[in-house]
């Protein structure tokens, strides 16, 4: 196995194998990989038909996830288990969807220990429902919509392109600095975003930007996981402006993902207010995932 760094040379073929197959976990698009490769090595092997990705955090053994593509998984399995024996590294995937663990299970049987990662479980939401925010179980949220439509009936939404994307990074600094600077998670998250726009027409990304007489105060881009699930990568707004980020989460909807009926908005990591305003916009159910380590 021929484990190569992460590079934009290989997206056709990873992309190529996630349409092949049935991912719906968010941490496998080649969009994904690269917003966060400033935080751990990426590397990529393509094998027996499939694309295995490796990722290795500073002083750690690295992990895999699920082999992604029509190929036979069953031999990139058993070479995954070889190399992993021969470079005398333990086997562990993360963020195995439900069907995958069933899948490794009856490959495998009692091989493998399993444990469901709550923090890392994907949110998947109605698109319409997003959209229209209405109803008592959307009623915080659509008050600070209409907080923002009452204070800023003048704003404007353009989709993210060449033309503004120096704004964007221009502001995208001026936010991040009111960052907590210990916060190595934010600083990873805002070079990653830096480097994504640096090669924005690259990527299949769909974004827009809410600007209030001529600033921007909010952005988010994402990019279609499936034709039926929209996948948002990230989301950023000013915090002096109330419901900035409820108005780009819905614009960005009506103007490039409409036509989804679902859109996932990732996992929350354990943070609590995070998880709070995940579950504040009502998600109709979770992607499951799981640990799995050889045993």
């Amino acid at each position: 196995m021929e484990f190569n760094p992460l590079n934009l040379a290989q997206k056709d073929r990873l992309d190529s194998a996630l349409k092949a197959d049935h991912f719906l976990v968010g941490d496998v698009s080649f969009t994904n990989l690269y917003l966060w490769q400033g935080a751990r090595k990426i590397c990529l092997a393509f094998v027996e038909g499939c694309v295995v990705v490796q990722t290795t955090y500073p002083n750690e053994s690295p992990f895999y996830f699920y082999p992604i593509g029509s190929g036979d998984k069953r031999a990139v399995l058993d070479a995954l288990i070889t190399y992993t024996k021969a470079q005398n590294q333990p086997l562990e995937f993360r963020a195995l969807q439900s069907e995958h663990k069933d899948e490794l299970e009856q490959l495998y049987p009692h091989a493998f220990s399993y444990e469901a990662k709550r923090d890392r479980f994907d949110y998947i939401y109605s698109v319409t429902e997003l959209i229209a925010l209405s109803g008592k179980k959307f009623h915080k949220k659509k008050n600070h919509l209409n907080a923002f439509l009452k204070l800023y009936p003048r704003y404007s939404y353009e989709p993210i392109s060449p033309t503004n994307i120096p704004d964007l990074m221009q502001a995208l600094k001026e936010w991040h600095k009111l960052d907590d600077p210990q916060d190595l998670g934010l600083e990873h998250e805002h070079r990653g975003i830096l480097s994504v726009l640096e090669i924005y027409e690259s990527l299949p990304l769909l974004g827009g930007v809410i600007r209030i007489e001529g600033r921007i105060v909010a952005m988010s881009f994402g990019e279609k996981l499936n034709p039926d699930m929209a996948l948002i990568h990230i989301e950023k707004a000013d915090p002096s402006v109330r419901g900035a980020y409820q108005m780009v989460n819905q614009q960005l909807l009506v103007h490039a993902f409409a036509d989804c009926v679902y859109v996932n908005r990732e996992e929350d990591l354990g943070i609590e207010g995070l998880r709070q305003a995940k579950m504040g916009y009502n998600p109709v159910f979770f992607v499951e995932k799981y640990h799995a380590h050889l045993v």
